[in-house]
């Protein structure tokens, strides 16, 4: 029974760590306003939404969609506002300020054998 115990509380250490290794690769992917490091956790198709503007498409090009985006800023910041965390699934909302104006960044994943996979970037302007 303790060895059970023990792997059970080995395998949510691992797998609350890696989660948080995704957390702070978002983070500094988008504050340096350059996906590419993402590219490993993107899946084959992404759901991409930029500005009310919805598309599937491939990885790659998610990738290239949301680093043009991010270059038109003249200037911004970005921090994880919450994060949750399911066994088979989760989400990351971020806020992306820019000069002017400030965006709600989500992005929702799966796990696939314990790796997140980014299945949806959703990057739309607040109304303040």
């Amino acid at each position: 029974m303790k060895k059970q115990l023990l792997f059970f509380a080995a395998f949510l250490i691992m797998s609350i760590s890696y989660s948080q290794e995704l957390s702070q690769e978002i983070n500094q992917s988008f504050s340096k306003r350059n996906i590419e490091s993402l590219a490993d956790n993107m899946d084959s198709e992404i759901e991409l939404t930029i500005e009310g503007k919805r598309e599937r498409m491939k990885g790659p090009q998610a990738i290239s969609q949301v680093d043009n985006f991010l270059q038109s800023l003249s200037s911004s910041r970005f921090s994880v506002v919450h994060k949750s965390d399911k066994r088979d699934a989760g989400f990351i909302i971020g806020t992306l300020q820019s000069e002017k104006i400030a965006y709600r960044v989500n992005i929702s994943f799966k796990k696939i054998d314990n790796k997140e996979i980014i299945q949806t970037i959703r990057i739309e302007q607040i109304n303040e």
